[in-house]
């Protein structure tokens, strides 16, 4: 029997169907991860299947039993499999694949039947699960476990699934070898870090989780809410429902400036060419990996969606974002979606003098980034907002929102006030799409008061 000729493939191959640019762990991005988990039960029909028709060829008991497994794997699956964002059920399902490979494709004579799966995702530009992807998944539940300051009772609680003895031994090796100390007995256990080993300050550590702690359910209110109100665009023509959180620093919620066709025409835009965002921290088999998510770069001509949302970008903030040449007044979309855990410890958004010389291209003479405007692309079930420890604010994800803020001050100086992070995503999957207003595009933009004084940089 030719492999690639079965149905149940084919089905395979068209749920896996798009294409990108490097395999991605799927541990990188919730929707690469929902897609394999999605594809499960159709791997193991396609399994039964090919030992079954293998076993009558050849009469060979070998594939008769294979067949049987697959068939008894099928059968237990959970009903409740196309909900894996959670990092409990993705955990276990990563399992599941491990004991598939071990299984089904470690004999000599299975090799072509693993190398057709492998063919399948690579058409989604992904890696099947391995040890890496377990150590992701283990990593993600310690993330949670310590940002959130919860036990084991409390991350099975959320999931609404229970780990084994084995389960929780495992994790608590792995946080041992991270150095992370153990308070609490039995499910009752929790991890905590006792040498902070983050790039900005323990106090700014702590601020950052104890707001996304507050911040978990969307139940924060802040004191220093200030007002709400109908914003005019730079046309006059249009208002916006506009949240200001902070004065000074200015920044502020804007609410529905994107519509549902929008957000999901530049999420599946994004989606296709979907690559690792980078490990920034020193180890990148750390638990502190300071950035987990996919990403994706969208110029405003790439589509007539993109083109949309960055001219509302401009009408929202009165700051021109047109792509130039050379001296560009604002960066591509960035796309990102979240992964396991998903996250982005503190950080700004302004970069180092030393970085902004040495910037060439389209960047060249475009100066820092003036100012960040984020496009929530979609609902978060739990955990995921955006916090600034220094002020106090968190913004829970609200789909078709957005978020703005200036990272300079009025004076031309960089504002530190504006360290911001992601807290980890503990339910459903975050989208953002980020536009980076560069400074050429302030001196070009008329958004001062005439009482105001300009930046030194702008005049």
């Amino acid at each position: 029997m030719a492999l690639v000729t079965s149905s149940l493939f084919l089905a395979l191959s068209m749920i896996l169907s798009s294409e990108g640019q490097d395999l991605l762990d799927p541990c990188l991005s919730s929707h690469r991860m929902q897609q394999l988990m999605d594809s499960e039960s159709n791997l193991l029909k396609f399994l039964n299947q090919t030992f079954s028709d293998r076993a009558k060829l050849s009469g060979e008991s070998h594939y008769e039993k294979l067949s049987r497994s697959a068939s008894r794997f099928l059968a237990v699956l959970p009903e409740n499999n196309n909900d894996v964002v959670d990092p409990l059920r993705t955990f276990l399902g990563i399992k599941r694949f491990l004991s598939y490979y071990g299984k089904f494709f470690t004999h000599k004579k299975d090799k072509d039947v693993f190398g057709a799966v492998q063919r399948s995702l690579e058409k989604q530009k992904m890696k099947y699960p391995d040890k890496a992807s377990l150590g992701y998944s283990i990593d993600a539940i310690l993330r949670l476990m310590t940002a959130y300051d919860l036990d084991f009772d409390g991350m099975e609680n959320s999931s609404g699934v229970s780990l084994s003895s084995e389960d929780k031994k495992n994790i608590m090796q792995r946080a041992k070898e991270f150095g992370l100390e153990a308070k609490g007995s039995g499910n009752g256990k929790k991890f905590i870090e006792k040498k902070s080993r983050h790039q900005v300050t323990d106090t700014d550590m702590t601020k950052y989780n104890n707001l996304c702690r507050l911040s978990r359910h969307n139940s924060y209110t802040p004191d220093n809410r200030l007002s709400c109100s109908y914003a005019k665009g730079l046309s006059g023509l249009a208002v916006w429902k506009q949240e200001v959180l902070s004065r000074d620093p200015y920044i502020a919620v804007f609410y529905d400036v994107i519509t549902k066709r929008e957000a999901t025409s530049i999420m599946n835009t994004g989606a296709k060419i979907l690559e690792g965002s980078g490990v920034m921290g020193k180890n990148k088999t750390s638990l502190l990996h300071h950035r987990l998510s996919a990403s994706s770069w969208l110029w405003d001509n790439h589509t007539d969606t993109t083109l949309n949302l960055s001219r509302r970008v401009e009408e929202i903030t009165s700051l021109r974002t047109e792509f130039r040449d050379h001296g560009t007044l604002a960066e591509p979309f960035q796309i990102v979606n979240y992964g396991l855990g998903g996250h982005y410890f503190p950080h700004m958004d302004y970069h180092l003098q030393h970085v902004i010389d040495a910037q060439y291209g389209v960047l060249e003479n475009s100066g820092d980034r003036l100012a960040t405007f984020m496009y929530y692309l979609s609902d978060v079930k739990e955990g995921g907002a955006t916090v600034f420890p220094e002020l106090s604010v968190a913004i829970f994800p609200v789909k078709l929102s957005a978020v703005f803020w200036y990272n300079f001050k009025i004076d031309g100086e960089r504002d530190t006030r504006t360290l911001h992070g992601a807290c980890p995503v503990m339910g459903g999957q975050k989208w953002i799409a980020t536009k980076w207003i560069r400074q050429l595009s302030g001196g070009l933009s008329s958004t001062c008061e005439l009482s105001e004084t300009p930046p030194p940089f702008f005049r």
